[in-house]
């Protein structure tokens, strides 16, 4: 058995990469009523325009202000992760994803 350095990232290549099931939960603020749920979920299914790109994330918000900074993540990493995608040709073609993400 070979083993690699670097992921093999070829099936997200595929036209059958589906994802047909996601779910998330969260627990409430035990002990601190009122204060508001300072976590955002983000769920972009074929961002940037791919069939087999798919953004998962948990913005994990933190302080007296971290369910405004988890809501603005939410609101503009997808678009920023997206219009990466469709402007760099390198993407599909480079297995260090978190790299062309730079």
């Amino acid at each position: 058995m070979e083993i690699s350095s670097k992921p093999n990232l070829e099936f997200l290549k595929t036209e059958t990469n589906v994802v047909t099931k996601y779910g998330w939960a969260t627990k409430e603020n035990e002990g601190y009523p009122g204060k508001p749920n300072q976590d955002t979920y983000i769920i972009t299914p074929h961002i940037g325009k791919e069939k087999s790109f798919h953004l998962f994330a948990i913005a994990d918000g933190h302080g007296k202000h971290g369910h405004d900074i988890s809501g603005f993540i939410k609101s503009k990493m997808p678009t920023i992760i997206s219009k990466k995608i469709e402007t760099d040709k390198r993407f599909g073609k480079s297995p260090d994803v978190p790299k062309l993400l730079r």
